[in-house]
């Protein structure tokens, strides 16, 4: 992706696809609500103080990278060599999370009570879609976050306005002494909700308006942690101690909004948006790993585009059915993404981040200005 092509990306679209890809933990931090209940306030907290320290990161990368691509930032922080190698580390590592993304959407529709041929027919063809975006750039993706964010967050308001209202207020209480065994668990749900945004480092090569898009990505944060601090307080009052009953709390706060009986099925529209943010993030990752596949690959290959978009979906597909028995990978695929989020979206950022400032110094130390003394007669 060029820079000219990475400034056709408005504000509003960076802040929309920011927020799906954020937007995408609302089912993570429905279950640790049906789990702590009263507490899940301290889940919540703990969560957004990670979430903070990998804004950072992005802070850090668009400040010292400015200009670079990540391919380049890379490749300058650890050498030619290991910069490549860490590229097709990092081509795998983002095409395997779409196909867990799909797979996490595909059993979510199932335990609806959805079809999975269908599903599976509809997530495939917004797939191939996404990677045909994917090789000619994240424009079209960025827009089509924007279509799909605006309407989210309109629904959600509105269904947390109709049915707060008439909650309980008392429900949110007692409140007891914080249960520090959330705090690993916490922790280990922050990193797999902003781990993700470590895919928006390949978005992050503009130079002009740096710290608006840092800015824009921070906001994009907040609103997310707002949204889900508002879900969390809102559901517990209208829910109470029913909470626990259900399977997806918010989706049962959704379906008790009704306005008449012309739109009394809330729950529809917001399980189609959450599973269509599932599909976004698994899209922005097929984004990161073709801009690491278009560095890898040479050159001279002709029609590039569409030979990587067509091989993008071939391996997903393929990935996806070795993932077919999903509920028996699912806890070893749950143990092991945290940590690979954590190396993949913090660790190894970070330490470009230090080899590049180490490198920086090192260099501005061995120029010497010399300047010619004035002599006065």
């Amino acid at each position: 992706m060029t820079t000219r092509q990475q400034g056709k990306i408005g504000r509003a679209e960076l802040f929309s696809l920011a927020l799906a890809i954020c937007l995408s933990g609302f089912i993570l931090f429905g279950w640790a609500e049906k789990q702590y209940q009263q507490q899940a306030w301290l889940y919540w907290g703990v969560a957004c103080c990670f979430g903070l320290v990998f804004w950072l990161v992005l802070w850090g990368w668009a400040h010292i990278f400015a200009g670079q691509s990540f391919a380049e930032a890379l490749c300058y922080a650890f050498g030619r060599g290991g910069g490549r190698v860490l590229l097709l580390l990092y081509a795998v590592f983002w095409l395997l999370l779409p196909a867990g993304s799909t797979v996490c959407a595909v059993l979510f529709w199932q335990r609806l009570g959805g079809e999975t041929a269908s599903f599976a027919l509809y997530a495939a063809l917004f797939l191939l879609s996404s990677a045909c975006f994917a090789a000619t750039g994240a424009i079209a993706l960025a827009r089509t976050a924007l279509l799909v964010v605006a309407p989210a967050l309109m629904l959600t308001l509105a269904n947390l306005g109709l049915t707060v209202s008439g909650a309980d207020i008392g429900n949110l209480l007692p409140l007891t002494l914080p249960q520090w065994d959330i705090l690993p668990k916490a922790a280990l749900g922050g990193v797999l909700v902003f781990g993700n945004l470590g895919v928006l480092l390949p978005y992050l090569t503009h130079t002009a308006e740096v710290k608006n898009r840092v800015g824009t990505l921070f906001d994009a944060g907040v609103a997310a942690a707002l949204l889900w601090l508002a879900y969390i307080l809102g559901s517990l009052a209208v829910l109470g101690a029913s909470l626990p009953l259900y399977r997806f709390p918010i989706l049962q706060v959704f379906r008790l909004a009704e306005v008449g009986h012309w739109l009394s099925r809330f729950e529809v529209i917001g399980a189609t948006l959450l599973l269509v943010v599932l599909l976004l993030r698994a899209a922005a990752y097929f984004t990161a790993a073709a801009e690491v596949l278009r560095y890898l690959i040479p050159r001279g290959v002709k029609y590039q585009p569409w030979l990587l978009a067509g091989g993008l979906w071939l391996i997903l597909l393929e990935l996806s059915r070795l993932l077919a028995g999903a509920e028996q990978i699912l806890p070893l695929w749950s143990s092991i993404l945290p940590w690979a989020m954590l190396v993949g979206s913090l660790l190894i950022p970070a330490a470009a981040l230090a080899s590049a400032v180490i490198r920086l110094k090192i260099k501005s130390r061995t120029v010497l200005v010399h300047r010619p003394e004035m002599r006065t007669e």
